[in-house]
């Protein structure tokens, strides 16, 4: 395989400072099986920008041990499919950015390892998650002697007193939130859904809070009644493209069906290229108000309510799991098979966990909400609606 490494991973070198153990891991890995590791062009040309000569020098010599991507395409006007997800970028990083992603969007090479999340955030308009992969995704990719037993399956439910408030997941919340600890004490009996990486570390954390009632936010304050609140909603980058985010919004959506609950809300601080933002807004969040200090209130509701008169494919994404089942709609029973049910719907009460699953990994098809089934059916009544893209083999 040729694996496309990004300039950001090499700035990870830079300096004296002592190579992360996931990047030596992920460099040994390749060498040992036989992948090529190759920089693109343009991220010598971008080093070569760098305004500290010092700096410049030393990331030269480190990308100068690895070989050029020889010709590479550039994404072109006439490339709509590339075009309709990722417009031309606006300066020369965001070039380089969409020049890297064109090259695994057009099979150009195998994968690209990148640490940037907006070139993450695009990979996924494109469809791209599974090659388009960071450090840690890239070495546990290419890991065969990761432990098969060593914890339960993906997804298990805790107390938060049972986990540790210093895991390096919450480091970013204790610098968003002042008295995040203090919180964290006050709240050791409510139920936290988590994912463990084989480190022992944290992958993901789902913490909810059921059942709350009161009026929330100040532009404009939303009336009071009874809601399900995603307290914390956090992945490691180490998983993203697991499609984990996405599986914890269905078990949040889980909850709230459960308690009979129409409506889950989370509040977020906007970030730019913020992936949280992106993945809640395709499954029905939306801003709907903010608190005094600019943190933003986004709400769903799980079926429509009083002046909700929404177009059948709305429903589905306002409203998931909500669907239309008028008759504007057709509707098919499509059979699957056994080995691909399995691995498309993981949480079926009849199904056996896979052995990855015991420890922490995941199948990214099962995790995921929207999900696509090739099939040989003897039929081509397949039409491509301008918000779907439909593929068939």
């Amino acid at each position: 395989m040729e694996v496309l490494i990004d300039t950001n991973v090499f700035i990870e070198r830079e300096g004296d400072r002592v190579v992360p153990e996931p990047l030596q891991e992920l460099e040994n890995l390749l060498k040992t099986k036989g992948h090529a590791i190759v920089v693109h062009p343009l991220s010598k040309e971008e080093i070569q920008k760098y305004e500290n000569d010092q700096g410049r020098q030393m990331a030269e010599s480190k990308i100068a041990t690895y070989p050029e991507l020889s010709f590479p395409e550039y994404p072109k006007p006439s490339d709509t499919e590339f075009r309709e997800q990722i417009p031309e970028g606006h300066n020369d990083n965001e070039q380089v950015d969409n020049a890297l992603l064109f090259s695994a969007f057009r099979g150009r090479v195998d994968l690209l390892v990148t640490q940037d999340r907006g070139i993450h955030s695009k990979a996924e308009l494109l469809g791209l998650e599974d090659r388009v992969l960071t450090i840690e995704q890239a070495r546990d990719r290419f890991d065969d002697d990761r432990p098969a037993f060593d914890r339960s399956p993906s997804i298990e439910k805790l107390q938060v007193g049972e986990l540790d408030v210093d895991d390096p997941i919450f480091d970013s919340l204790k610098q968003e939130y002042d008295d995040f600890e203090g919180w964290f004490s006050e709240i050791p009996d409510r139920d936290a859904y988590v994912n463990w990486n084989r480190d022992g570390t944290l992958g993901a954390v789902l913490i909810l809070k059921i059942n709350e009632s009161e009026a929330i936010g100040e532009e404009p304050s939303l009336p009071r009644r009874e809601r399900l609140k995603v307290c914390t909603l956090k992945v490691a980058p180490r998983k993203r493209g697991s499609k984990i985010g996405e599986l914890l919004i269905s078990i949040s959506v889980r909850e709230a069906i459960q308690h009979g609950l129409e409506e889950i809300y989370l509040t977020h601080r906007i970030r730019e290229n913020d992936y949280l933002v992106q993945l809640i807004s395709k499954y029905g969040f939306a801003k709907a108000s903010k608190e005094s200090d600019g943190e933003g209130i986004f709400v769903k509701r799980l079926t429509p309510g009083p002046g909700d008169d929404p177009e059948s494919l709305e429903v589905n994404i306002r409203f998931y799991p909500s669907f239309y089942a008028g008759e504007d709609v057709k509707q098919f029973l499509v059979p699957i098979k056994p080995e691909f049910h399995s691995r498309l719907f993981p949480t079926y009460e009849k199904r056996h966990p896979k052995l990855a699953e015991f420890s922490g990994q995941f199948l990214s098809e099962g995790n995921a909400i929207k999900k696509a089934y090739l099939s040989h059916a003897n039929t081509q009544y397949l039409t491509k609606h301008p918000r779907l893209a439909v593929s068939a083999a």
